[in-house]
């Protein structure tokens, strides 16, 4: 037995206080020896042991009243079969089935990953259930998808049981299994959720939980959620993904790469590790040596003369998680690109125009217009947008929003005015704007790892520290999705920040490439920064794409062939695949990457007020399942028996009772 607030078990004693105030009560009187009653003696005294067993009785069902109460204040928690007891045989066991690759990392002392120790636990608890008329129902985290089951014992070859790439919404899968048990209508169901409790799949807004607690608590049946606890000791293991990938040059071009390697559970963090590159389907296996718990490693490849996309991978060897040992790309060369110029200051516009400088030849086109000109029509047809004027408000900053969420890129630069108001789109709110009061404010951190202000392939920073800011422009942190700052001043105000909208992006900067604010228009730094924000932008709009599985899928129509990996057009698997001339690599989600987990109360906070039992696996050898479920009902059940049965004593002792009288007459 377990409790959830073992620290009211301190008040167990007070259990014995109906002991304690009857010992008490007998100090208070003496003895005092009274003729008139003697007589009483030899008539009460037939009745002492009968009144004494129900005083102690009563003693009794005081303290296991006040102990019952007590322990039902500290919530334990029994394993076994007890929940089984107390529960009916459900019609219908709907299985919310966790398929993200965290769910294949290899449990150490067991030899198989958390998905098939789960699988053959279900298969064994099938076997226990031992319930005919049972229907099961199988639902998919990768394509939200629900099947039928006839039996659990085959769920090897059960496709949407497999390894997938896709991550999990754990909230999403409460929505669709409300939906589906709507429909089926059953008196009696369970829900089964099997998740190792990875935060990633867990964590969503409150508003979100509230609404997928809700859509199952409205249903008109009796509904119990067991979530089968598949967090198992972390392996050793190394993970590896794309940080970035991009074309520079035009004739001969290049393709550079960057990826990162993570060293976790245990793994070496200094080794020498063979790193398996695939350019076109030419593989390489290079010795890279690991340093430290994130190692950076760079490969540059010529980019093919008249190809309009390549694709290519890295793979590390077999270890703790096979699932996240290889990263995929593709890129090719971008359709007609889009770049639109909205600024209200011609010498910052000529600034972002000579930074993009398009040539003759390329398939990038410049356009420029002034606030008041902007149309949604001409926003949803950019790939990158460079805003620097009042923030929009309205139907512009509505399609704004709608391009970025569809993959659009913006870069937002101060309105260059003296009273900044707070923007009408949830994005930046300018609010402040200051003036150096004697030197410059220079840029003293910055994330150098990734993103348009990372380390050349040759590993040179940009020169950031030479910016000297004259004047800057605060923004607020408004509702939505968050703001990550990609650089501050030493001051710790940030300078340059970004956002992930969907499939696209919105980058902030504090400051204006023009002379009376900085020196930020100097191209040393502001040329390379929109270079690589307008690389993000129209990358997607080529025959190379990459993209995260679970948010891609193939059109209708479509018939996609697999180059590399595992690729599917479900777009649940990673891998390469071809349709045409196109190309598309599908990747895990980088999230799936954080192997931070909730707990059993995070858990159950989340699920409250669902009725809920947790079953942790106890791993070995053979793992097997410790089902826990809180007893509270039964001991606030077992405290009214006790209260009743007092009062039962109780009233026996004083109802009234007729008295027989004799008496013999002489004469």
């Amino acid at each position: 037995m377990i409790f959830l607030q073992p620290e009211l078990l301190w008040g167990l004693p007070a259990a014995s206080l109906p002991i304690l105030i009857h010992l008490l009560n007998r100090l208070r009187y003496r003895r005092i020896n009274w003729a008139a009653t003697a007589f009483l003696v030899a008539a009460t005294r037939s009745s002492t042991r009968r009144a004494r067993l129900r005083h102690y009785l009563v003693l009794a069902c005081r303290v296991g009243a006040l102990a019952s109460f007590l322990l039902l204040l500290s919530r334990p928690m029994l394993g076994g079969r007890v929940s089984a007891w107390l529960a009916g045989a459900p019609e219908v066991v709907l299985i919310a089935w966790d398929r993200s690759p965290s769910m294949d990392a290899l449990v150490a002392g067991v030899g198989q990953s958390r998905r098939e120790v789960a699988m053959e636990l279900l298969a064994t608890a099938e076997r226990q259930i031992g319930r005919r008329g049972v229907r099961y129902l199988w639902l998919d985290s990768a394509t939200m998808s629900i099947t039928p089951l006839q039996t659990l014992q085959a769920l090897r070859s059960v496709k949407v049981a497999g390894p997938a790439a896709a991550g999990a919404s754990i909230p999403a899968m409460l929505r669709a299994a409300a939906r589906r048990l709507a429909d089926e209508r059953p008196g009696r169901a369970e829900l089964w959720i099997v998740s190792d409790l990875q935060a990633a799949s867990w964590t969503a807004p409150t508003e979100v939980w509230s609404s997928a607690v809700a859509g199952l608590k409205g249903l008109p049946m009796d509904l119990t959620v067991r979530v089968l606890a598949m967090d198992g000791p972390a392996p050793e293991n190394r993970a590896v993904r794309i940080q970035s990938v991009r074309r520079v040059g035009d004739r001969p071009a290049r393709l550079e790469l960057a990826v990162e390697i993570e060293s976790e559970g245990g793994a070496d963090p200094a080794a020498a590790i063979p790193v398996t590159w695939n350019w076109m389907g030419a593989r390489t296996a290079v010795d890279v040596s690991i340093e430290g718990p994130l190692t950076i490693v760079r490969r540059a490849w010529e980019w093919p003369e008249n190809a309009d996309a390549v694709w290519g991978g890295v793979e590390l060897p077999a270890d703790g998680n096979v699932a996240d040992n290889t990263a995929w790309f593709a890129v090719g060369l971008p359709q007609h690109a889009r770049v639109g110029i909205v600024a209200q200051d011609s010498t910052v516009e000529r600034r972002v125009q000579l930074a993009f400088a398009p040539r003759p030849t390329s398939r990038l086109e410049l356009l420029r217009t002034r606030p008041m000109e902007v149309t949604p029509s001409w926003i949803r047809s950019l790939a990158l947008l460079v805003w620097q004027a009042p923030a929009p408000t309205g139907a512009i900053a509505m399609a704004i929003g709608e391009r970025v969420a569809q993959g659009g890129v913006v870069v937002w630069l101060p309105p260059g005015v003296e009273e900044l108001d707070v923007g009408g789109t949830d994005g930046p709110g300018w609010t402040k704007l200051e003036a150096a009061e004697h030197e410059p404010w220079r840029v003293s951190s910055w994330l150098e790892t990734e993103g348009p202000l990372a380390r050349t392939l040759d590993g040179r920073n940009l020169p950031l520290e030479r910016l000297e800011i004259r004047r800057r422009a605060r923004w607020g942190h408004r509702p939505g999705y968050p703001w990550t700052v990609l650089a501050q001043l030493s001051d710790g105000v940030a300078w340059m920040a970004r956002r992930t909208v969907g499939t696209g992006s919105e980058y902030i900067v504090g400051t204006l490439p023009i002379a009376e604010w900085s020196n930020l228009g100097e191209e040393w730094v502001w040329v390379p920064i929109l270079q690589r924000i307008l690389d993000e932008a129209v990358r997607p709009q080529g025959l190379g794409r990459s993209v995260v599985a679970g948010q891609w899928k193939a059109e209708e129509g479509e018939v996609w062939q697999s180059v590399a990996g595992n690729f599917s057009a479900e777009g649940d698997q990673a891998g390469v695949g071809r349709c045409g001339e196109r190309w598309v690599a599908v990747n895990r989600p980088r999230d799936e990457d954080d192997r931070r987990t909730w707990g059993p109360e995070e858990v159950r906070r989340r699920l409250s007020p669902l009725r809920v039992t947790i079953a942790h696996v106890a791993w070995g050898p053979d793992p097997s399942v410790a089902e826990r479920s809180e007893i509270w009902p039964l001991l606030a059940l077992l405290a009214m028996v006790f209260l009743l049965v007092e009062s039962a004593l109780l009233g026996s002792e004083f109802a009234p009772q007729a008295v027989g009288v004799s008496a013999r007459r002489s004469t």
